[in-house]
């Protein structure tokens, strides 16, 4: 499940700060080796920080936005077998990047495509999402 509360600030008409937690869900990754049979079981639970800078391009009551940012995150890792399990974390400070569409300046809806490198890994994501501006 992805899920991000956040929050922020127009600087002007142009740009705008917004910053909150965001999760990225949990990846879940089966392995059956042959030699001996066995199955593991590896999980991945990243969550963290982020915080960005949008540029916007206003037409009418929306606007088109770029989005440039950091998240600074965390994992939770766990390995599983039948012989046992063992977990351990992982954090790092990484860049994202997105493009987006709000539809309404002050209460209104986005839609965005926002790609994150976390550590090795490249996460996009596409959501829509609820905008409250008070």
């Amino acid at each position: 499940l992805y899920l991000k509360g956040h929050g922020g600030y127009n600087v002007n008409e142009y740009f705008a700060v917004e910053g909150g937690f965001t999760s990225l869900g949990q990846l879940k990754i089966t392995t059956t080796t042959t030699g001996p049979l066995e199955t593991l079981t590896t999980t991945a639970d990243v969550y963290g920080f982020e915080a960005s800078g949008l540029v916007k391009i206003e037409t009418g009551d929306s606007f088109g936005y770029i989005r440039l940012g950091v998240l600074v995150w965390d994992a939770d890792l766990t390995l599983t077998s039948s012989l046992g399990s063992a977990t351990a974390l992982a954090s790092g400070t990484d860049p994202t990047i997105g493009i987006g569409w709000q539809f309404g300046k002050e209460h209104g809806v986005r839609v965005e495509y926002q790609y994150y490198v976390v550590e090795d890994s490249d996460l996009q994501t596409f959501h829509l999402s609820g905008v409250y501006k008070f």
